[in-house]
């Protein structure tokens, strides 16, 4: 499922880069409180804070996240499906 690459992509950014909660909402533009629940099996985003999140993750590295995940390494979900800034706004 596209979502969940590009939701363990997200986690593996923020874990990369060693980003609190709070630094890695501001640098993608979200409040705090949608992201909270990052770490848990069950977070839920919306369609627009992935697009946020990913928008903020280089493309290379969401594209050797999916191919670590056995994904087709095509950028993440908004690569897929052609453009989340244009489907969030």
């Amino acid at each position: 499922m596209l979502s969940t690459q590009l939701i363990n992509g997200i986690r593996r950014y923020r874990q990369t880069e060693g980003l609190s909660i709070r630094g890695y909402a501001r640098l993608a533009g979200v409040s705090e409180p949608p992201i909270r629940g990052i770490d848990s099996p069950n977070w839920n985003p919306t369609f627009k804070t992935l697009a946020k999140f990913e928008a903020v993750i280089p493309p290379e590295f969401m594209a050797s996240a999916n191919e670590n995940d056995g994904g087709n390494g095509g950028g993440g979900h908004c690569a897929q499906a052609g453009s989340c800034k244009s489907a969030a706004a």
